[in-house]
């Protein structure tokens, strides 16, 4: 287990999805509530996709607090057409959306969170994020990795300019999801 690095799943995705990795479950707000108490304190938060929205939030508002912040394929905002019509296809049928955007983020089935009942809320609060509102001047130093293939986020490199701290990196070959030995070699200073 790597030390002092809290990771932040993406929407709909296990929260433990890289072993070696500590990990926030913040889909029922049960971890963020014990967070928000006691306060803590890492070396790196690592957030990918909704996990990087959460984070910055986190971040911004004072909960967390980290020498360094990885945001992995996170949108700064999302077209609300985009969302509206991820969501209708979603009610017509649930089932089908899901495997599609597993296959469409690079991932597997076997890496999605199984409670289902928080997806709706989750995905009402991307629909509704923008990064324009959050306080830039408590995030920490910030490694802004993007992948080429990502056909989910197209615009992380807007936090380069919000984020006065920060470098834009490029994954080459790499769909929305990364895996944990891509991972790995960004975790070293």
């Amino acid at each position: 287990m790597l030390n002092n690095i809290l990771f932040l799943s993406g929407w709909a995705q296990k929260p433990n999805l890289y072993s070696n990795i500590s990990y926030l479950d913040y889909y029922n707000h049960s971890n963020i509530n014990l967070i928000e108490k006691n306060g803590s304190k890492f070396k790196k938060i690592i957030g990918w996709s909704l996990g990087g929205q959460v984070a910055l939030r986190l971040l911004s508002e004072s909960i967390l607090q980290a020498d360094e912040l990885i945001l992995i394929n996170t949108a700064f905002n999302f077209d609300n057409h985009d969302m509206y019509s991820f969501q209708e296809s979603l009610s017509k049928n649930f089932t089908k959306t899901i495997k599609m955007f597993q296959k469409l983020i690079g991932s597997n089935i076997d890496n999605l969170h199984l409670n289902h009942k928080y997806y709706d809320y989750w995905l009402n609060e991307l629909y509704n994020y923008d990064c324009n509102n959050l306080n830039f001047n408590k995030i920490p130093k910030t490694k802004i990795l993007y992948s080429s293939n990502d056909k989910i986020v197209s615009n992380s490199n807007l936090f380069l300019n919000k984020i006065s701290d920060s470098q834009l990196i490029k994954l080459d070959n790499l769909n929305h999801f990364i895996t944990e030995e891509s991972l790995i070699e960004y975790l070293h200073d």
